[in-house]
């Protein structure tokens, strides 16, 4: 285990020593393009877990939920609206000067699926990753692979998983 540790160190000292500085463009464009979790940091720092789509905060939705005992009926209150108008919940509060939905509908938690919506809710600690995805907005398919940052947006999960399984 040691062993392997050291190795990755110095495996991670070289490559940092490849570039001129950590803050560096090119340092910054290789981890976007090698690492999806440089992606999700570099992101979350731009959007602040803003879903580009609803616009739902899903960070104070994950906040709520860790608040709230695992396995609580208060878990899914913390991200379902309670009332069944439209497709968006139509609670708002501000947040950095803009306004920011507190909770998902009720038909975008039903597009979660039961599996990811019993884990919220009986996971001891829901991570981020549960509540928002970083998504190309040009597809790598077509070319969105080697693009820089601004061509990835924050989905909410719900969001997310409408936009890749739209007819």
């Amino acid at each position: 285990f040691f062993e392997n540790t050291i190795k990755i160190i110095k495996l991670s000292s070289i490559v940092k020593s490849l570039f001129c500085n950590n803050g560096a463009p090119c340092y910054t464009s290789w981890l976007l393009k090698c690492f999806q979790s440089s992606a999700r940091a570099q992101l979350r720092n731009l959007d602040a877990g803003i879903c580009r789509s609803c616009n739902v905060d899903t960070v104070g939705m994950l906040r709520r939920v860790n608040a709230a005992p695992s396995g609580d009926e208060s878990r899914k209150r913390a991200i379902t609206c309670n009332i069944d108008e439209g497709t968006l919940c139509p609670h708002f509060q501000t947040r950095n000067g803009s306004k920011v939905r507190l909770h998902w509908s009720k038909s975008q938690v039903s597009a979660l699926g039961d599996q990811t919506l019993l884990q919220i809710i009986s996971q001891r600690r829901v991570t981020e990753g549960q509540f928002w995805q970083s998504d190309h907005i040009t597809a790598v398919c077509i070319g969105g692979g080697g693009s820089s940052i601004e061509n990835f947006q924050t989905l909410c999960t719900p969001c997310h998983v409408s936009l890749l399984f739209k007819p």
